[in-house]
């Protein structure tokens, strides 16, 4: 009778599971990375080239270049305005929603010594985090500076390595390790919130999204409250990332979708 009811349980798991996966994109290679858009369009960075797949997981279009050598980071957050970095060069560039080429920035010419981390701002915005003046510099459309941080070793008195940057509704965040350095809007220092060592996420409205083994992890940044609920497969292996409404999957040189 165990092993029946062990057999019912794992058949009605898959069933359940089953409908919550969306596609399968075989991959011929590895990524360096995946990121996702609020329409649900898919990309995945290869080296200098990304490719677009869209809520379907239907090939959309694809951007390569050499020129400047692998993409350090992509920031997808305004679908039409898309924001690529090389660190090494200190170059933007800015395609539209088919990845065509709109602008490529110098961020040296900005008089930026050492440019680590680069994200979106709202009203097509930028932010950049210089990490030889440990400052936040916010631009506007044309490039213009509207808004500086303090330096940041004063605010959080101690050396910071942040290895990524990401802006909400509410609030602007470094990634440092083992916490979450949350700042407004106009990049003021408001607390720490530490996290696990080494975890990726997802910045959504007032919510930090991460995933922690088989659970899926939301953290409100505003009161601390923490909610859980299980990855939508019986196996976390591969790298997990958490999309706007996507849990996306590599392994295999497969790429899973999962609705979120």
């Amino acid at each position: 009778m165990k092993s029946i009811v062990s057999c019912i349980l794992l058949l009605y798991s898959l069933h359940v599971f089953g409908q919550d996966k969306k596609t399968i994109i075989n991959l011929n290679f590895d990524p360096g990375f995946v990121t996702g858009d609020v329409l649900g369009n898919i990309y995945i960075v290869k080296g200098s080239e990304v490719l677009k797949y869209n809520e379907s997981g239907t090939f959309c279009c694809s951007f390569s270049d050499r020129t400047y050598g692998e993409i350090t980071s992509i920031d997808v957050r305004d679908p039409l305005r898309i924001l690529i970095f090389y660190k090494p060069f200190a170059t933007i560039r800015m395609l539209d929603n088919n990845l065509a080429e709109q602008s490529l920035i110098n961020l040296r010419k900005l008089d930026l010594a050492d440019p680590l981390l680069v994200c979106t701002s709202e009203i097509q915005g930028t932010w950049v985090y210089d990490n030889a003046t440990s400052r936040l510099y916010r631009f506007d459309s044309s490039w213009r500076p509207v808004s500086l941080s303090n330096d940041l070793r004063q605010d959080i008195t101690r050396t910071i390595n942040p290895l990524h940057m990401a802006e909400s509704d509410y609030w602007l965040i470094l990634l440092d390790n083992n916490s979450l350095l949350v700042f407004d809007k106009m990049g003021s220092y408001f607390k720490p919130i530490i996290i696990e060592p080494g975890t990726n996420g997802l910045l959504s409205h007032d919510e930090w999204i991460s995933i922690s083994g088989s659970m899926i992890v939301r953290l409100n940044i505003r009161n601390g409250k923490m909610s859980e609920s299980a990855l939508p497969f019986i196996n976390n292996a591969g790298i997990v990332y958490v999309l706007p409404r996507k849990i996306v999957r590599i392994t295999d040189k497969k790429l899973e979708i999962y609705s979120n």
